[in-house]
């Protein structure tokens, strides 16, 4: 053979190497979502991963000190799709992370929702549309790595095939109440445990997960639990998604919700005294978890409320309600001058008492209620008029920017971030009238019928 035939013969195994080398390698692998740290569960993925032959794909994928809070769930789909069109077809997705309601997600690293990435995900005819599908229909199974994951009221959209991304999904692991923290050795190990063992766990019968789920560290203490269709384990047994419901119709069942749900109101509107300082154990934290276990229950209809209580209060709200000492020293400190220039308009517009706003994290809340309640009054005296365009403005802007403190005091999820549940945030958020007061000045005027330039 010539020269020329060896370095055709070279060139042709070089691009035939070249095209392999572009060609999708289809593996089973593991999606991990870090939203919040995972110190402990990071190591241990990847030693499943390697135990296992399979890639561990670690998302967002940023390197250190690139998280950003503004990472969400578009951002994350994104990530996912990009995957998919390069051939990564996932066994398993863990997500870690502080939890809230629709499957979200979020911590130190952004936020994302798992309910909604089927929403968002390419349409038939988009690019991207057949490899998404592949890579989520190849999704066995889904790991919720935060607090109150497992209750069924969050896990039922996942495991019931109408949400694109879970169309295959029929396995899920979460906590029946509070998980480890990410910093707990105990979180990886169970992580690890869970991982190694899904497919005894997954695979066999609803008596044998049971006895297996027992050799899982500290099971019962974190109360892991186990979703297989319709079937879900626990560290009390074994119970079908129709025994749980019917389960929900127990009189004294209805009746520890009903007292839950009214001991939480109680607290909101400070009819019992301050909150409690312990955020972890208390009647209140006891109360959130009754309602984090039975809120299935008002979902499916099996328990109605609604003679009782003209609302059911959110589980995300009400754990805002617990950490309210974080959201006000928060709120407190990212807002210092705008509370400042809050007193002194208020005061030139001759409303008093007002010390309490550069003082609000050291202000206990009732207190904080019942000014913010006199300011109104005085409002309302000097402003409140229906022929006097001028006066209704001040009226209107002043009980505007008190209006945007009382939903910090009183935690609303549309104005206070979840982000301020933790000791030191560094989030803003949006007021309608409070920190854009020229702003909300005009919209005042405006809506009292003073001509504006």
């Amino acid at each position: 053979m010539t020269k020329r035939h060896l370095g055709l013969k070279a060139l042709v195994g070089m691009t035939f190497a070249l095209v392999l080398s572009w060609v999708p390698q289809v593996k089973a692998d593991i999606i991990f979502i870090n939203l919040n740290g995972s110190a402990t569960e990071i190591p241990a993925i990847q030693s499943v991963a390697a135990q296992m032959g399979e890639r561990v794909y670690i998302l967002p994928q940023k390197g250190p000190g690139e998280y950003t809070s503004q990472y969400e769930t578009i951002q994350l789909t994104t990530e996912l799709v990009e995957l998919a069109k390069q051939g990564v077809r996932p066994r398993a997705l863990v997500v870690s992370g502080h939890h809230s309601k629709n499957e979200g997600f979020w911590g130190t690293n952004g936020e994302a929702s798992l309910y909604y990435i089927g929403k968002i995900l390419p349409k038939q005819g988009e690019e991207g549309y057949q490899e998404a599908r592949e890579f989520f229909a190849s999704l066995q199974s889904v790991y919720l790595w935060g607090c109150y994951t497992g209750q069924l009221g969050h896990v039922y959209r996942l495991l019931n095939g109408e949400n694109a991304a879970f169309p295959n999904t029929k396995y899920v692991v979460g906590f029946g109440e509070k998980g480890p923290l990410n910093t707990d050795p105990l979180s990886g190990r169970m992580l690890k445990d869970v991982l190694l063992k899904e497919s005894q766990l997954r695979n066999g019968t609803t008596e044998q997960t049971y006895t297996l789920l027992k050799t899982i560290p500290s099971y019962q203490q974190r109360d892991l639990l186990i979703h297989k269709g319709t079937t879900f384990v626990s560290k009390i047994g074994a119970m079908t998604q129709e025994q749980f419901i019917r389960s929900c119709a127990d009189s004294s069942r209805k009746e520890v919700l009903k007292n839950s749900i009214q001991l939480i109101w109680d607290y909101y509107w400070n009819r019992i005294g301050p909150i409690p300082e312990n955020t972890s154990k208390s009647e209140l934290r006891e109360a959130y978890e009754n309602l984090q276990r039975n809120s299935y229950c008002i979902k499916m209809g099996a328990v109605d409320l609604s003679k009782h209580f003209g609302e059911v209060p959110s589980p995300s709200n009400v754990i805002r309600l617990i950490f309210y000492k974080n959201i006000i020293r928060n709120f407190s400190r990212l807002y210092a001058e705008h509370l400042s220039y809050t007193e002194k308009e208020l005061a030139a517009h001759g409303i008093s008492n007002l010390g309490f706003l550069t003082e609000i994290d050291q202000t206990d809340r009732g207190e904080v209620m019942s000014k913010i309640q006199e300011a109104h009054r005085q409002i309302a005296d000097k402003y409140k008029s229906k022929t006097n365009p001028e006066a209704r403005a001040k009226f209107l802007y002043l009980n505007g920017i008190l209006d945007d403190i009382e939903e910090v005091v009183y935690p609303n999820g549309q104005y206070v971030p979840l982000r301020w549940i933790d000791p030191v945030s560094n989030e803003f958020t949006d007021f309608s009238f409070f920190s854009q007061f020229e702003k909300a000045l005009e919209t005042a005027k405006k809506e009292a019928g003073l001509v504006t330039k």
